[in-house]
């Protein structure tokens, strides 16, 4: 089966991701890998991620967000298949 060329996935990143500089960290890596999309606080206390771009580079951010930043502890993530790709300029931090 493999890795799709391009790929589109949302995040959910539950755990201790709050005010301990994620949404920075997950910024710093999305644009290493060249993708596009966001990264927000949810109401939740959760972060959400939402990502485009090439599969490897998505199955990477996927492995940093899993073992999270020096200050993050995170306890779960939800992953969403986005139906088609995103076309975004970028990779932001939302408010």
């Amino acid at each position: 089966m493999g890795v799709p060329p391009i790929a589109s996935k949302r995040y959910i990143v539950m755990g201790r991701v709050q005010g301990v500089g994620f949404r920075t960290f997950v910024k710093k890596i999305a644009a290493r890998e060249g993708l596009s999309g966001f990264v927000r606080n949810d109401a939740s206390g959760s972060v959400e991620v939402v990502a485009a771009g090439k599969g490897e580079a998505i199955e990477r951010l996927e492995g940093w967000l899993r073992a999270g930043s020096a200050l993050a502890e995170v306890e779960d993530l939800t992953i969403h298949e986005w139906g088609s790709p995103l076309e975004m300029d970028g990779f932001h931090i939302r408010e």
